[in-house]
């Protein structure tokens, strides 16, 4: 489920080019990366010069007197190794400098994404399914009365809960309360997952600030019945908690 967001992204094509670069490479480590496929494109391209020097002299010997014909062959080949060493060098450059802008834009894209999980329809949210997670994980009632300002319930309700069986329960039907802003919670992490595989965050810093948020999810029995139930709408969201189980494994 996806709601407007309002996220700095680049365009797609240099998402591509230069998303695996670092702000932190120099200039010799794009030289190697980008080598190999400058020396396929100007060796083809000399080839093809040759070819065409050998297709004209055959067809018209005239043309090797000519002036315009590239008699002397150490001239041809210092050309070409020149226009291989410039063109190496510039497409290192732009690398990097791609590099850094991709570098850039995450840390953005990373800071935004930040400031909407943190708004407050979001954070009581998270506050909910944090504390039915560690019911679970820890069985203990705690933070009851932080959760009920957030959500206006009068305290005296908290009085009524003895139980951890008692405190599920409450915290469960908050959830159905405020499905919406449940719905709208979770939506925000298929809207990350997207701009992960476009390469608009980094993969690592994504993880390492929401992988414990995407835990709390898997784990709430609440929350992984609802996104079971409604299988079709949370495709994405199951990927991604999915891929964070991965990640969690590598670390």
């Amino acid at each position: 489920m996806f709601r407007k967001v309002k996220i700095f992204v680049k365009e797609k094509d240099t998402c591509l080019t230069a998303k695996n670069t670092s702000s932190g490479e120099n200039l010799f480590s794009c030289l190697f990366k980008i080598l190999p496929m400058v020396l396929v494109v100007s060796i083809s391209a000399f080839a093809f010069v040759l070819f065409l020097i050998f297709i004209l002299k055959n067809f018209s010997p005239e043309i090797e007197k000519s002036r315009f014909m590239v008699s002397d062959k150490f001239s041809l080949l210092s050309g070409f190794i020149g226009s291989v060493v410039g063109a190496v060098i510039s497409a290192a450059i732009v690398w990097k400098q791609l590099g850094e802008n991709t570098c850039a834009i995450s840390m953005q894209n990373q800071l935004e994404l930040r400031k909407m999980f943190s708004e407050k329809r979001r954070w009581r949210i998270h506050l909910v399914i944090q504390e039915l997670a560690r019911l679970r994980i820890h069985a203990e009632k705690n933070k009851l009365k932080v959760i009920a300002s957030e959500f206006k319930i009068d305290s005296a309700k908290l009085k009524n809960i003895n139980t951890f069986e008692d405190e599920k329960k409450f915290l469960e039907s908050i959830l159905v309360k405020y499905e919406a802003e449940l719905d709208d919670y979770l939506g925000l992490f298929e809207v990350a997952y997207v701009m992960l595989k476009n390469g608009n965050l980094d993969r690592n810093m994504f993880f390492e600030s929401y992988s414990y948020r995407l835990n709390y999810i898997d784990i709430a029995g609440f929350i992984s019945i609802k996104i079971k139930l409604e299988k079709g709408c949370w495709k994405l969201l199951q990927e991604l908690i999915q891929e964070n189980y991965v990640w969690c494994q590598t670390q």
